[in-house]
């Protein structure tokens, strides 16, 4: 028993340390932070914080969840229409915007601003 109990002691120290030493935020390696930070304020502007438009949305909660995603013309949090999506998505990312991370869709935008540049919305949310 005084066993099993040193061994559980041994576990839940390893498990809090390691869980300590990953709570700092570390960059993740598809977008910098200053990328996220262009694509949330863009994701605001747009869709108001929704990265899966239109589901969720209250379009989406008038005509249904699977008409809403049938028949929207624009998706996700950036706002694209599915061409512009796929023209700029990784091959290995969902084929709807609004099944893709907030990360994937930011390095989407990174990949349109390469060759667009990156959208000035010139202070405000009622364009670029």
């Amino acid at each position: 028993m005084l066993r099993l109990k040193c061994l559980l002691t041994i576990f839940c120290l390893t498990s809090l340390a390691s869980s300590t030493a990953s709570a700092s935020p570390k960059p993740h390696p598809l977008v910098t932070p200053a990328q996220m930070t262009q694509t949330r304020w863009v994701d605001h502007c747009e869709e108001q914080g929704n990265w899966r438009y239109p589901v969720g949305s209250s379009w989406a909660k008038v005509v249904g969840e699977k008409y809403a995603l049938a028949h929207s013309l624009y998706y996700g949090g950036l706002g694209w229409r599915p061409a512009t999506w796929l023209s700029f998505r990784s091959p290995t990312m969902p084929a709807l915007m609004s099944q893709a991370s907030p990360i994937q869709q930011a390095w989407a935008l990174v990949q349109f601003a390469k060759v667009y540049g990156m959208p000035d919305l010139n202070g405000t949310c009622h364009g670029y």
